[in-house]
Formats: structure tokens, C-alpha cells, sequence
């Protein structure tokens, strides 16, 4: 629990599934390099171990303990009750005109009104990318496309039985993610 009182992050797990020199490789060098904990798992361990996934006998997996998710919306709502309780001021439906950065901080003008800070969190979502252009920083915004689906067994699926995972195309054409059943939700989140 948090000061706000609600379990905003599980930690389930991560496993990253794919071709040994494609994502779990990629998963395991940046563990190395940063003393992540992380185990390898060969295609007959993955097979025993997560029986969820139909994998190609080539493929391997890492599975990172310490890994979990956020529940975005009530991250969210925490962050704002507690800025508000801790006495920040939001400012909401207000549209960025343009913002702008010296010595002092930085200045945003809105539609309503031009506010100082020292610092400024960009959380534009789609709109990102014209938000920081001045900053000479690519950003490439993509559409991540979510489906819940009824499996035909579902307590495999189970929050406490199945990490997150992410595995490879086995064309290595693109990634697909999921993330364990939950209580509230209507079925397997991918």
C-alpha cells in the first residue's frame, strides 16, 4: 500500500519470450548491465513452467522476478488526490500553447493563464512528440492496440500464476505484451 492507500503496483514477474539473439537475449544483456536478478529459461522449461503459450521450438525465454505492473488510472488519481493534499494547485482542461525553459525554470502558457516552475513532466500521449520537437528529441508515438479475450482456461491466467510477458513475432516483424487476469477486468489483458 501507499500513502494513498490503494495497491497501485504488482509485482508478478516479466517474461520476455523470443529467439535467443532477439528479445530475451536483448532482456539479458540490459539485466547484466544494470545487476538486474533474471533467470533463462530453455523452450522445455518455458513449456512446463507457462503452459499458456504454443511457442516455436527455437524460441527461449528470461524471466525477471522483480518485474510487475502499474495500474495507470489509479497511479493517476493517486498522484493527483496527493498533489492536491500536499497542496499543488492543477490546472486541468487548460491547453499548452507553448512552454519554454531558462536559468529560472520554465514558463507554460496555457489558454488561461502563463505559470513558472522549476521543472516541467510532459505527459502529452499522441501529442508528445509536437510537445518536445524544440528539444531536438525523436520521439516516435505509436498506437498500442489492447484486446481482452476469455480464455478457455482461465485460472492459468490468474493474477499470481502468470507474469507480464512480452514475446517476439517469430518473424521478428513486431512484439505483442499481456498482462495476468485481474478481479475487475473483463478477461486476459493483451
Amino acid at each position: 500500500m501507499t500513502e494513498s492507500g490503494q495497491r497501485l503496483i504488482y509485482i508478478t514477474g516479466g517474461l520476455y519470450m523470443g529467439l535467443e539473439d532477439g528479445l530475451p537475449g536483448q532482456a539479458r544483456a540490459a539485466a547484466t548491465e544494470h545487476g538486474v536478478p533474471f533467470e533463462m529459461l530453455g523452450r522445455a522449461d518455458l513449456g512446463r513452467r507457462f503452459p499458456q503459450f504454443q511457442l516455436p521450438d527455437s524460441f527461449i525465454g528470461m524471466l525477471e522476478p522483480n518485474a510487475g505492473f502499474v495500474i495507470p488510472e489509479r497511479a493517476i488519481a493517486a498522484h493527483a488526490g496527493l498533489a492536491l493534499r500536499h497542496g499543488a494547485e492543477l490546472h486541468g482542461r487548460e491547453a499548452v500553447v507553448r512552454w519554454s525553459a531558462d536559468g529560472g525554470g520554465v514558463s507554460v502558457t496555457t489558454g488561461r493563464d502563463t505559470y513558472r516552475a522549476q521543472r516541467v513532466v510532459f505527459c502529452g500521449g499522441a501529442w508528445s512528440e509536437r510537445l518536445v520537437s524544440d528539444l531536438g528529441i525523436p520521439l516516435k508515438v505509436t498506437r498500442q492496440a489492447l484486446g481482452w479475450v476469455w480464455p478457455k482456461r482461465p485460472e492459468l491466467f490468474e493474477l499470481g500464476r502468470l507474469p507480464v510477458w512480452t514475446i517476439e513475432s517469430p518473424g521478428g516483424e513486431g512484439l505483442h505484451y499481456g498482462f495476468p487476469m485481474m478481479p475487475d477486468n473483463p478477461g486476459f489483458k493483451l
